[in-house]
């Protein structure tokens, strides 16, 4: 899954009436969904795991604003979807504002594997930026930026347009890297920055673990970081190599091996202004 809670760019001008459902709301809301037998999942502080069927749903980003024309600010929120294969699905739900409480009465699929910029709610109207796959774009990698305009239509969610942005993703990587590094992976998504003040992971949906830093050792020219706290350890292999992220591909200088309590994550790293 990509990392994508809190995306920039998220909200609305009609946020400002101060009635938006609230996150933790949200979080604990009733979604329609087609993965499961019931049609309707419900979240627990922004996640939904069965077991049994492999079958996990994250809260990624939401915006507020009014969608059915009452005045009160609504929410247009994103789940992200992993049911245990090579896929992540991503679907919009437009969730209605029910005497304060929050009630999902339409949703529409965006995609597998899509990349999130921006969402907000305009006028009535959902505006989502996001990178979707292209003609001859393989699934791991899509490239077409688009702004895609999303509608509630009695109790169903209909997209009135898509246009195509200028440019995709650039051939490098744009991300910024204040610490010394940040590396990041996918399915699901997680990332680590590592800095003088201390080692921060984070995985979708699992919260944040900080670790202590402790400058790292050097094996055959591969920079190794290595930290534990009292519940935790973790350790952070880095590689000067060519690599491609298998979702957005953007590149990277590094690659990028961690273990984290025994669980094993792979993806790229970039080097901040002093590795």
């Amino acid at each position: 899954m990509a990392l994508l809670i809190g995306l920039p760019g998220c909200g609305t001008k009609d946020a400002e009436r101060g009635d938006a459902l609230s996150l933790d709301a949200l979080e604990n809301a009733e979604y329609l969904s087609e993965w499961v037998d019931e049609d309707r999942v419900r979240l627990e502080d922004g996640a939904y795991e069965d077991p049994e069927l492999r079958l996990r749903i994250v809260l990624a980003t939401h915006a507020a604003g009014d969608l059915d024309g009452d005045e009160l600010n609504d929410a247009a929120v994103v789940l992200v979807i992993d049911p245990g294969g090579s896929g992540t699905f991503y679907d919009l739900a437009a969730v209605v504002n029910v005497g304060g409480a929050p009630k999902n009465i339409a949703s529409h699929p965006l995609g597998d594997r899509v990349q999130l910029d921006s969402m907000a709610i305009e006028a009535g109207k959902v505006i989502l930026k996001m990178v979707t796959h292209g003609p001859d774009d393989p699934m791991c990698c899509p490239t077409l930026a688009v702004e895609a305009t999303y509608a509630l239509q009695g109790n169903s969610l209909v997209e009135l347009s898509r246009k195509a942005l200028t440019g995709g993703l650039p051939e490098g990587s744009d991300l910024e890297v204040a610490a010394e590094f940040k590396a990041l992976g996918n399915e699901p998504y997680w990332n680590v920055e590592i800095s003088a003040g201390g080692i921060v992971f984070e995985r979708l949906g699992e919260g944040v673990l900080n670790f202590p830093y402790s400058a790292p050792t050097m094996s055959n020219g591969r920079p190794t970081y290595s930290s534990r706290t009292s519940d935790h350890s973790i350790e952070i292999v880095l590689e000067q190599a060519a690599c491609v992220d298998n979702m957005s591909g953007a590149r990277f200088d590094y690659t990028a091996r961690v273990e984290l309590d025994g669980n094993g994550y792979s993806g790229c790293a970039k080097a901040g202004p002093s590795p």
